[in-house]
């Protein structure tokens, strides 16, 4: 009957080496992230699971004590049942027939089985692990504060709870399984683009502004404004170089309305910012909301107008390009037949990537195919002028004032083997 009694202790000894190792991988493979959602969704369940997921060292040392001390019960006794028989080779015996019931039924089996299961497990082993936890509190804490102790001879860098790129490629895997669309995988790109953007990146350049002298009246304003298709315009004083203010459509129409057309643009024109062009578009964004301003012009450090930049700008940068009903929009990139294609000068590098199926190098950020062509050749480039890259060859097209408007790539299109 003793015998009997004695198998029994070792069935369940093994059993609780199952236990605490599928405790172990259920609750240390589930993420942070994952468990923050299933609480939230589902509190009453994995409230606890949670709370003692909090404390990742104590929840380990609890596991690992538990574990050694029933695998450690279950060989001695095991060695205890075979020397009864066998008492020669009991240790030697026993030692291999435990290691591989432990290996298998200890460590393989329940592993698996937690890999697969490790939410519902999770719930499972939550309660008696604080219950262990608090029976063997005063052996808990002194292991811990030993691996503490330890711990600090080496070095611990706190790595952050998910990094940009490990989002970027969970956004990538949702959007092969068809959790999300290809919009929104772009959105979410572009939004961690975002923050590394400067308002020259994507300001309109001082060459394409579009301004009224403050000594035109009201009347002549408006056929610049029909041509332009915009609804605010920039108002200068003597150059561009001068900006005073813009002037809203909206304006000129109720100026209209009451008869003031003899009277000068600068009389109904509203104040405009100005802000840094090296400002970042995350920080500029919160300012034209705080100032309620739609439109800014961005300086250098001397106070020089080197664009314009409005809240449409910099919200495309997240959603991609807005186009008005009233926008005559022309494509950055047409595709030509054999793998060429036209694209303008300020096209940027990550679009002609993806759309051209290139692999140009991007040093800056939003960094156009006009800046990359001046940094490789170091000068201003003619009509006409090729400059080849790896995988393709590029022909500036249209060069007006000294940049470059337009540039056709062609790639290199390799000869299948036969």
């Amino acid at each position: 009957m003793e015998l009997i009694y004695q198998i029994v202790v070792l069935v369940i000894l093994i059993l609780l080496s199952a236990f605490f190792s599928a405790s172990e991988l259920a609750l240390f493979s589930i993420s942070t992230l994952r468990l923050r959602h299933l609480s939230k969704t589902n509190k009453a369940r994995f409230h606890l699971v949670e709370k003692i997921k909090q404390k990742p060292q104590k929840l380990l040392v609890t596991i690992l004590i538990g574990n050694n001390l029933v695998n450690i019960g279950a060989s001695a006794l095991a060695a205890s049942i075979a020397f009864e028989f066998i008492r020669n080779y009991a240790v030697s015996i026993t030692t291999a027939v435990m290691t591989l019931i432990i290996l298998i039924f200890g460590e393989i089996v329940p592993k698996s089985i937690a890999t697969r299961h490790n939410e519902k497990i999770s719930v499972f082993v939550a309660r008696p692990l604080r219950v262990i936890q608090i029976v063997f509190l005063p052996v808990i804490y002194f292991f811990e504060g030993f691996t503490k102790l330890v711990s600090k001879v080496f070095k611990h860098n706190k790595n952050p709870l998910v990094t940009k790129e490990e989002i970027k490629t969970f956004v990538s895997v949702a959007e092969e399984i068809g959790q999300i669309k290809g919009v929104e995988r772009e959105m979410i790109h572009r939004i961690f683009k975002f923050d590394d953007l400067e308002t020259k990146d994507v300001m309109t350049p001082r060459r394409d502004i579009i301004g009224l002298s403050d000594e035109i009246k009201i009347r002549d304003a408006g056929e610049l404004f029909y041509k332009s298709d915009h609804i605010r315009i920039p108002v200068y004083k003597k150059d561009l170089d001068h900006i005073t203010g813009y002037v809203h459509i909206l304006d000129l129409q109720k100026a209209l309305n009451n008869r003031k057309g003899s009277q000068l643009i600068k009389t109904i024109k509203r104040p405009i910012a100005f802000v840094p062009a090296t400002k970042k578009i995350d920080a500029l964004l919160r300012f034209m909301q705080k100032k309620k301003q739609q439109i800014a012009i961005a300086v250098d450090n001397y106070g020089t107008n080197l664009g314009l930049i409005t809240i449409e700008d910099i919200l495309e940068e997240i959603v991609g390009e807005i186009i008005d009903e009233t926008e005559k929009v022309e494509p950055r990139i047409k595709n030509y037949s054999n793998g060429r294609f036209s694209v303008l000068g300020k096209t940027d590098i990550f679009e002609i990537n993806k759309k051209c199926g290139l692999k140009l190098p991007r040093k800056k950020v939003s960094k156009s195919i006009s800046e990359y062509i001046l940094e490789i050749s170091g000068k201003i480039p003619k009509e006409d002028d090729v400059i080849k890259i790896r995988g393709a060859e590029i022909r500036v097209i249209e060069v007006e004032n000294n940049v470059i408007e337009r540039v056709i790539i062609r790639k290199k299109i390799r000869a299948k083997k036969r």
